[in-house]
């Protein structure tokens, strides 16, 4: 009998699961771990390992990602953290910077109170005005006074705005603006509101003064008169100014008014001075035309005299101012300080500029006279006026100055020619000495130092009557 030997009889290996077999093109089409199924390989594998299988798999191969975290919060403009989000009260405070104490009519009242103040133009002397003259001083003073606020305001919205539109760039998030586009809408806005809130001071002004101060002013001195008529007319026109720019804030669109709000804010905070500066300076310009007479040289009360320094008519670098001449009633330091101050194309005081200037060896005189106003505007139809038009009129009938006559002594015209020509030398027969050319000249030596200020030379305003 053969030998047998006693061996383990091991059981047969387990048969693969058909779920790890890799399936029949005809079944259920490619498969690869981690990439979406079709339809029919999602029924194929429910058949063989059940709902439950299905999910176990796909939760392996597709896993579901985290939630991506919170976007971080993105910084709101200051009124909106402010007042937390209540636009109601932040329109209020707006209004505020325009109507309320240390608000933009209560510097322009302070102006008022320090020009006809001791410190200001009061004096002794007071002019011979009628009420038709005060009448137009405070129907003109305070209309230039909120036109430099308006401007002054404009001026610094560009820059608010943008501000205020990248502080509170979530409305752009939301909304799905970018910050540049919600600046540009908020700015548009913006720039309407202030126009409209001068424009309407501008017609309460004139509508005011007619029915309430003209045949009720004071039995004071012509510059009481002209204070307290400012005064009272500030008061009336801060009050549908400042509801009139709380209407518009309020009903400003739903995307931009946290922006507009915002930047009307900063612009009326940086406005403050300027708002004083722009009432105090009008009532400057109105106060001294308004004495006018006559413009020109010698002792003319309210007419500004600016001397030049003389050099050669080939000059190229800026002129010189040496010095300057006003008079007329409540012409005192202070006064004339202000003037001295201020570039002259800012200043609506009619002007004579003049300089002996040097042509050839230089022993001639060449002297010229320029004179500058803004003239009135040419009547494009019958007009009916007083035979006399007032000195406001005739002198301040709006826009920027211009050169209006140009005059001197023999040689002074063709000084001007020859510095429009750029020449060391010219004869008074020489064929390009003519109008055209002396008026040219005339407006070169105003375009050169009409943007600089009497002080800017170290130089000063003085009253001198000669």
């Amino acid at each position: 009998m053969a030998e047998h030997e006693h061996r383990a009889v091991l059981p047969p290996p387990p048969r693969p699961s058909r779920l790890h077999e890799r399936p029949a093109p005809s079944e259920a089409g490619p498969y690869r771990a981690g990439r979406p199924h079709d339809a029919v390989s999602v029924l194929g594998l429910q058949r063989r390992v059940g709902n439950a299988g299905v999910t176990r798999l796909v939760q392996r191969q597709a896993p579901v990602p985290a939630p991506a975290p919170a976007a971080p919060a993105v910084a709101r403009t200051e009124l909106e953290r402010r007042f937390n989000g209540n636009y109601e009260i932040a329109a209020q405070a707006v209004k505020g910077l325009w109507d309320s104490a240390g608000g933009v009519i209560a510097r322009q009242q302070q102006a008022v109170i320090d020009f006809t103040g001791p410190g200001g133009a009061a004096t002794n002397a007071q002019p011979s005005f009628t009420e038709d003259v005060v009448v137009g001083a405070l129907e003109t003073a305070l209309g230039l006074a909120l036109g430099g606020v308006g401007g002054a305001i404009t001026s610094r919205l560009g820059r608010t705005i943008r501000a205020a539109a990248l502080a509170g760039a979530i409305q752009g998030e939301v909304s799905g603006r970018a910050p540049a586009e919600l600046a540009v809408a908020a700015g548009i806005l913006a720039q309407k509101y202030v126009s409209q809130i001068v424009e309407h001071g501008q017609g309460k002004v004139k509508t005011y003064v007619s029915s309430a101060v003209r045949g009720n002013l004071p039995q004071a001195t012509p510059l009481a008169q002209f204070g307290r008529g400012q005064q009272d007319t500030l008061n009336e026109v801060s009050i549908t100014q400042g509801e009139l720019l709380l209407e518009r804030i309020a009903n400003a669109p739903a995307e931009e008014r946290w922006i507009v709000a915002q930047g009307l804010y900063d612009a009326l905070r940086e406005s403050l001075n300027a708002a004083y500066l722009a009432q105090r300076d009008s009532m400057t310009d109105v106060w001294f035309t308004s004495q006018v007479t006559s413009v020109g040289l010698g002792a003319r009360p309210g007419v500004l005299n600016i001397e030049l320094e003389d050099v050669y008519a080939d000059h190229s670098g800026p002129l010189r101012i040496t010095g300057g001449n006003l008079l007329g009633a409540g012409n005192n330091d202070a006064v004339r300080g202000w003037v001295a101050g201020r570039p002259l194309e800012d200043i609506g005081i009619p002007k004579v500029i003049t300089m002996n200037g040097s042509l050839g060896w230089g022993v001639l005189d060449c002297i010229f006279t320029i004179k500058l106003w803004s003239p009135q505007a040419p009547a494009t139809g019958p007009t009916i006026g007083p035979a006399t038009p007032s000195p406001l009129r005739l002198y301040m009938a709006g826009g920027p100055q211009e050169v209006t006559e140009v005059g001197g002594n023999r040689w002074g015209p063709t000084w001007l020619a020859a510095y429009h020509h750029g020449l060391q030398d010219l004869d008074n027969d020489d064929d390009r000495v003519t109008r055209d050319a002396v008026w040219a000249g005339a407006r070169k030596v105003w375009d050169n130092v009409k943007g600089r200020s009497v002080t800017s030379f170290s130089s000063s305003v003085d009253a001198s009557s000669w």
